[in-house]
């Protein structure tokens, strides 16, 4: 996770927090003790489950939240919209 840009993690632990209704915060705690299944329990299966698998490759997780897609989705979502 250490590989992964730090402000491309913010702005995925802001999605997941959207979604899974626990803040940014508890999301990371849960991700640096290794408790990923637990910050990802109240979402949908298939979500969590690529969430497990971009965490898993820093370099996709960089590569997919640098796309112009995904920063537009991203702003939207942070309500970062200009």
């Amino acid at each position: 996770m250490n590989k992964i840009d730090p402000k491309m993690l913010k702005m995925m632990l802001n999605m997941v927090s959207k979604k899974s209704g626990k803040s940014p915060e508890e999301l990371l705690q849960a991700l640096e003790s290794g408790n990923v299944e637990e910050a990802l329990t109240t979402l949908r299966p298939n979500d969590a489950q690529k969430i497990q698998q971009i965490l898993k490759s820093p370099n996709v997780a960089n590569q997919i939240l640098s796309s112009p897609e995904a920063q537009e989705m991203l702003k939207k979502i942070s309500g970062q919209e200009d």
